[in-house]
This record gives structure tokens, C-alpha cells and sequence, in this order.
């Protein structure tokens, strides 16, 4: 399926968010990780974003390779956004799989997160690095 077809279907039951005031402010949370991340020197592709509501099981979800990330309204502000993000793009960019164990790439709970941002971004260098050097 191409990428344009893919950004706007969802998967989890989601829904995705008309794009109103309160959505954009939302999608700006996500992006401003994405943007920090390059400022931080990461060379990271255009990553398409989109808000959904009502997912079951599911904090986000991307598709891996595809430069998509759908993030769930509940998690696009506060402590999880950037974690989440993070962990997100390193499916949607790096195309990296679920990694048991591993504080970035295991399944999203908000309360392993919280040790040290700094981890989350050493972990996702890591990551960048490996994906830098295929």
C-alpha cells in the first residue's frame, strides 16, 4: 500500500481526529520531539503525523518503514510524548521491530520511562547510529 493511503488509516480501532484547533496544538507536542531530535543533530526523514482517539491497546503505532506515526490524543502532551515519539519513530524511520528488554523499544508503559530522559535518548541514538550505518 503507498504511503499517502497509509497516513490516514488507522489500525486499534482508532479514530482519526478532524483537524481543529485542539488537534493541531496536540500534533505540535509530537512534532516539537521530532524537530528536537534534529536539533540534536539526528538526520531523520519527513515523518508524517495524524492524532487519533479511541485506541484499545495502543498508546501509538507507525508503520514500520513508512515514515507514519499515529499517536493517541491521550499521550500527545504531558510525560509520555516524548518516549513515545521517540519509540515511534524508531518503527516508522528506522524500521525496527518490538525488542523485548529494551527500555526504548519494548512495549510502551509510561512507568518504565521515567528512570531518566536521558536514557531514552541515549537508547534512541543507538538506534540511529545502527540505522545511519546500513
Amino acid at each position: 500500500m503507498r504511503n499517502r493511503a497509509l497516513k490516514n488509516r488507522t489500525a486499534y480501532k482508532a479514530t482519526m481526529r478532524k483537524m481543529d484547533d485542539e488537534t493541531y496544538k496536540l500534533r505540535r507536542s509530537v512534532l516539537d520531539v521530532i524537530y528536537e531530535a534534529k536539533r540534536r543533530g539526528f538526520d531523520l526523514p519527513r515523518i508524517e503525523v495524524r492524532i487519533v482517539s479511541g485506541t484499545e491497546v495502543a498508546a501509538g503505532y507507525a508503520y514500520l518503514g513508512r515514515n507514519i506515526i499515529h499517536i493517541d490524543e491521550r499521550y500527545a502532551v504531558g510525560r509520555d510524548v516524548v518516549p513515545l515519539t521517540l519509540h515511534e519513530v524508531v518503527h516508522a524511520a528506522f524500521g525496527v521491530g518490538r525488542v523485548e528488554g529494551c527500555v526504548l523499544m519494548d512495549c510502551f508503559t509510561s512507568d518504565k520511562y521515567y528512570a531518566s530522559t536521558d536514557v531514552i535518548w541515549a537508547k534512541f541514538e543507538e538506534y540511529y547510529k545502527k540505522w545511519k550505518s546500513c
